[in-house]
């Protein structure tokens, strides 16, 4: 299903596209663009769509478009894509954690604000023809991308604050469809600058924005700005849904705020106030688990997949918040057990997952998963997870994509134990662990898709991947080349 190499793939000149490497836009250089000696650039907002500065501080000069017709006189594909939203998109956009945003908020605002209801139509049609895919955007729907133009100028005019919170995250998601991450960013950043300067009457809207402001320190690890409203008090699932969030968006602005120091940057250290972080963030993840233990008991309660995709992100922040300060791999060692519950609760959430949702707006099992196969180095225990990762299949979280981290994850494996991964295999017995000097301390992909036809003729899609590694008492980089079949 996927293929490997360290070589660069032959493609011709003409099928070659412009190389980028996405800049994490740390101040006032990235880390990224540092490590790689390139010239920096920052994200800007999306070419041909209005600056969000626009958009929230325009007065109308003109009148609106009307709002749509009433739903019973829709055009019959408009009205198709309602019900299809209704019924199929709307329950699966949510995945375990979020089953009412896309059924309520969303719904109700449609019925009466025309950009509302025009986004909803875009998620619509995007959705029904999505497949993920390194390609990107190729295969846009015309009549989707008519409705978002619609909804972009509508938003211009619209003086209601709490309108605009819901349309920006209707903007993500359709961008996290076309898998255009720097303008999904920056409707992200925008609509949580909205939320603190206004607030957010829905707890609802709250706990959304709050979960989507932790997805670009994954995808661009700069500044960006922390949503002000703190998580309630921990009473039930959703309430602790949305304490973890505010607690993940912490361990990964922790994560890379060491990243210099991780990556061996020259003069890098950790301040002091960074080990404080540190302790007290283990402390309230420590006073969360507490907190939650009652809702956690996912053994006994077969119905309920969400606490444990809960418990499972609780012990990806315990690690990686613990392991971060550290410049040597092996500190992950000596979490053996947790890892291993991750893989556990994977099932657990897996043998309930629909497998005709191919997409889902929030973070889900895919990432946590990849974080296992590139930090656990107990064989056994990745190869469970790597499998795990496979089964899924073509599917994207948010921008998390199952087919790219399998690759990835694949290609670490394999340099760091000296072995071919085979579909099913497991670990010999006695498998040794890799000594520091061989593991991966960081990798990315690079944007640049080539393609190229294989010996039976079929088009593979290659990205050049990234890897530092130790070089001595320093990090250096090298490279490999990954990719999947062309769907």
């Amino acid at each position: 299903m996927y293929t490997l190499s360290t070589h660069s793939p032959v493609v011709p000149q003409d099928r070659r596209e412009k190389r980028r490497v996405k800049c994490d836009e740390a101040r006032p250089v990235c880390t990224r663009c540092l490590c790689g000696q390139r010239q920096c650039s920052y994200l800007e907002p999306p070419v041909g769509s209005y600056s969000w500065l626009h958009l929230l501080q325009a007065q109308p000069s003109v009148a609106p478009p009307p709002p749509p017709p009433a739903v019973v006189t829709l055009p019959p594909r408009q009205a198709r894509s309602l019900d299809y939203f209704r019924h199929v998109v709307a329950p699966s956009l949510g995945g375990r954690l979020d089953s009412t945003f896309w059924t309520r908020p969303v719904m109700q605002l449609a019925m009466s604000e025309a950009a509302a209801m025009h986004g909803m139509l875009a998620i619509s049609m995007l959705y029904e023809g999505f497949e993920p895919s390194w390609k990107g955007a190729s295969k846009d729907d015309q009549a989707a991308l008519m409705h978002y133009s619609h909804a972009l100028r509508l938003i211009a005019t619209e003086k209601d604050k709490s309108v605009v919170l819901i349309l920006s995250i209707l903007f993500t998601c359709i961008e996290f469809l076309r898998g255009d991450t720097e303008a999904a960013i920056t409707h992200c950043r925008h609509g949580t600058i909205l939320s603190n300067a206004h607030g957010s009457r829905d707890a609802g809207v709250s706990a959304v924005l709050g979960h989507l402001s932790v997805f670009p320190y994954f995808f661009a690890s700069g500044e960006f700005p922390v949503p002000a409203a703190g998580a309630p008090a921990v009473t039930d699932v959703s309430t602790a849904a949305f304490a973890m969030d505010e607690l993940l968006g912490r361990a990964i602005r922790l994560v890379r705020s060491m990243d210099g120091y991780r990556l061996g940057l020259k003069g890098a250290t950790i301040p002091i106030e960074v080990w404080v972080a540190q302790r007290a963030l283990l402390r309230d993840l420590a006073s969360w688990r507490k907190a939650s233990e009652a809702l956690m008991d996912y053994s006994k309660k077969k119905e309920s997949p969400g606490c444990a995709l809960l418990l499972m992100r609780f012990l990806v922040c315990w690690v990686w918040t613990s392991i971060a300060p550290y410049r040597e791999e092996i500190a992950s060692d000596t979490f053996q057990g947790e890892f291993a519950q991750i893989v556990e609760l994977a099932r657990h959430v897996s043998q309930d997952e629909r497998q005709e949702a191919k997409f889902t707006f929030g973070m889900g099992v895919s990432p946590l998963l990849h974080f296992v196969i590139i930090k656990c180095r107990h064989l056994s225990i990745r190869l469970a997870a790597l499998e795990l990762l496979r089964a899924m299949g073509r599917r994207r979280e948010s921008l998390w994509d199952s087919e790219a981290m399998y690759a990835i994850g694949k290609c670490i494996i394999e340099r760091e134990h000296g072995i071919v991964v085979t579909q099913g295999m497991a670990a010999a017995e006695g498998e040794r662990l890799p000594d520091d000097e061989s593991r991966i301390r960081d990798s990315y992909l690079e944007d640049e898709v080539l393609e190229e036809r294989d010996d039976q003729g079929n088009f593979l899609l290659w990205r050049k991947m990234v890897l530092f590694v130790r070089d001595g008492e320093a990090i250096s980089r090298t490279s490999s080349w990954i990719s999947i079949p062309s769907q």
